[in-house]
């Protein structure tokens, strides 16, 4: 009786251990899965501006989707200048809209405080470059009390908000 108590305990132990080991695995498959798409695109952005000659070396890449879609790389150019690069994507066809001086226009940090002075905003949920209307943006993103999801439009050249609006 008791071997058999023990036996029905390695049984189960072993299939609770084998189930969630595939969990695990399927969870890391269809992650990467649904990434793939993003790693290829940010591959095929990095291989852009490096064959165009737009850039010498890359330092990050960031996807951002407003009215377009556009591909912001940063890396070095010619001259060593640290640079943005904003590339359009449309039918899966890049092309450069812009390169900025990374020092031509205002940080992370001063949007993220510009959004905080204006809206007395604590917690900034995300910020990523971005291109709207014609110019570079950064937009960032907080939740309010009420559990709306605002966006906020900062340029990146001087820091004035463009625009905002919030989903509820």
């Amino acid at each position: 009786m008791k071997g058999d108590k023990k036996q029905m305990k390695k049984v189960i132990s072993l299939t609770a251990t084998a189930v969630v080991i595939i969990l695990v695995a399927v969870s890391i498959y269809v992650y990467q899965l649904i990434r793939a798409p993003i790693v290829e695109a940010t591959e095929r952005a990095t291989a852009y501006v490096l064959d165009e000659k737009i850039l010498e070396a890359v330092k990050d890449v960031d996807f951002y989707h407003g009215k377009d879609v556009y591909w912001v790389v940063r890396g070095s150019d010619k001259k060593g200048q640290d640079v943005y690069v904003w590339l359009q994507q449309k039918d899966d066809k890049l092309k450069k809209t812009t390169t900025l001086p990374v020092k031509e226009g205002i940080s992370e940090q001063e949007a993220k405080q510009k959004v905080a002075a204006e809206k007395g905003v604590q917690q900034v949920d995300t910020i990523r470059l971005g291109y709207e209307d014609g110019q570079a943006v950064y937009e960032v993103t907080y939740s309010e009390e009420s559990g709306a999801k605002t966006f906020m439009y900062v340029a990146f050249s001087d820091g004035n908000v463009l625009k905002s609006y919030s989903l509820k």
